[in-house]
């Protein structure tokens, strides 16, 4: 049953998403320009002396954001991805990243089932949902759905909440999930070190 939604609410959602977006960009710069001071960027050894200074806190609020920020996609989360690996290591980053992005994909998906439209009026706009219906009315749904998880360059947190509103179910949902992000995570995982320590090495 499709919800429907009050227009100046649904306003006030669009005004304080956009306010939480800004927010996180100014917050994102300021621990850029931080890093850059304190030589986080260029030194292994500062970056993780900075991130022990959390404790054991440190993984869960990682985790934690990046779950959030598949939930309300207008936050940044490729930056979380990236700094994971650097923080921790290749194997515990790609674990940490791996399990906030299960965790929000199945809490987003979720969401779409209990409200409907109303999820995507609210992060999607008119002109790309009505691309997404056209996707949804196709018997094929599921099998693009899974090639759009595996690969890259696809709005993966939007197609999230698109197949929570179809008639998929959180079985087939799963199934695609866990298999088909490990690729994407894996290539941050392991990639990203591995540039990190080339740049540092012949470039800073």
């Amino acid at each position: 049953m499709e919800i429907s939604i009050n227009p100046r609410i649904n306003k006030r959602i669009q005004i304080a998403l956009n306010v939480l977006k800004v927010l996180s960009g100014v917050l994102i710069l300021i621990m850029a320009i931080y890093g850059y001071r304190n030589n986080l960027f260029t030194s292994q050894e500062n970056l993780t002396h900075f991130i022990k200074r959390f404790g054991a806190w440190g993984p869960f609020i990682l985790t934690v954001y990046i779950a959030i920020q598949v939930i309300i996609p207008v936050l940044p989360g490729s930056l979380m991805l990236v700094v994971s690996p650097l923080l921790f290591g290749a194997f515990r980053g790609f674990l940490y990243s791996y399990i906030g992005i299960l965790i929000g994909s199945v809490l987003a998906f979720l969401l779409a089932k209990r409200y409907g439209q109303v999820v995507l009026s609210i992060f999607v706009n008119e002109k790309y949902r009505q691309i997404f219906d056209k996707y949804t009315s196709k018997k094929q749904f599921t099998i693009n759905f899974a090639l759009a998880i595996l690969l890259p360059g696809f709005p993966d947190d939007y197609l999230t909440y698109l197949a929570g509103t179809t008639s998929m179910s959180l079985r087939t949902f799963l199934i695609i999930i866990v298999p088909c992000k490990i690729p994407g995570i894996l290539l941050y995982s392991l990639g990203i070190p591995s540039l990190y320590k080339y740049i540092s090495k012949h470039i800073f």
